[in-house]
């Protein structure tokens, strides 16, 4: 085989498993063929077979399973998005046609870190309260949001009020704060092995993290998000307008 475009072998052997997958040759639950038998198929070494089988288990298109085998994973949702549409990731999933559910919800009390403080605008060690959850679309994971707030603003029995319910709409009807805008930043992360266990993943896979802080109607940061979507789940879209260099640096001198 040859180089594929002058890249890595195993790149070619992702791009005709992906049409094998796709085209149904494997479908969800059936057993890919063995390294060997691959190897022998694509005319290429057993080496190049396990790296392109580890690409697709990293983007969550197969499982690897030590001394069993490989076996094809069902096909995540599809779902779009605009990046400078400030919605929630239920939102997402429900404008696609999908149902939006938690598989895992947790609360956990805790004195701000200078990341936290600083992202707040708090005093270190000041008590924040953060809700961990795993975002499904139709029963699958596709997203792990850690949202935190200050125990303040959410009071003692925001827990028990928010049950089930939208963290927006709880703060904006419970508490009045309007969240208006938000800065946010994208970053490519590994899962590692906490993430990677919820949502289903091994802990190399790549997931797409947008770190946002969300701000009230006086510009006040309210809510610290860190949101980890899930590799080959989503496709986002942005509008982009001409900028000037000013701009561009002045953006960069300020802080995040």
């Amino acid at each position: 085989m040859q180089e594929h475009r002058r890249g890595p072998k195993y790149l070619a052997v992702r791009e005709m498993l992906l049409e094998l997958l796709d085209g149904m040759v494997y479908p969800p639950g059936s057993q890919l063929p063995s390294e060997t038998e691959l190897a022998d198929q694509f005319r290429v070494s057993r080496v190049v077979v396990r790296e392109a089988l580890r690409s697709l288990e990293d983007e969550g298109r197969v499982t690897r399973r030590h001394g069993t085998g490989t076996f094809v994973n069902a096909a995540l949702p599809q779902l779009r998005s605009r990046l400078d549409l400030n919605v929630t990731v239920s939102e997402i999933i429900r404008a696609n046609g999908r149902q939006p559910g938690n598989r895992l919800v947790e609360w956990v009390t805790a004195q701000a870190d200078l990341v936290t403080a600083n992202r707040l605008r708090i005093s270190r060690g000041a008590l924040v309260v953060t809700l961990r959850r795993v975002r499904t679309a139709d029963g699958h994971p596709v997203v792990y949001s850690e949202d935190t707030v200050p125990q303040a603003l959410l009071g003692e029995l925001g827990e028990v009020q928010l049950r089930g319910g939208s963290l927006y709409e709880f703060l904006q009807q419970e508490r009045g704060q309007v969240l208006t805008h938000a800065q946010a930043r994208l970053l490519p992360t590994h899962a590692g092995p906490d993430i990677g266990r919820k949502l289903g993943v091994p802990e190399t896979a790549m997931l797409l993290l947008i770190e946002q802080i969300d701000l009230n109607q006086h510009h006040e940061p309210i809510l610290y998000t860190r949101l980890y979507f899930l590799h080959g789940a989503f496709e986002f879209t942005l509008q982009r307008r001409r900028g000037t260099v000013e701009e561009l640096q002045q953006a960069i001198a300020e802080p995040w």
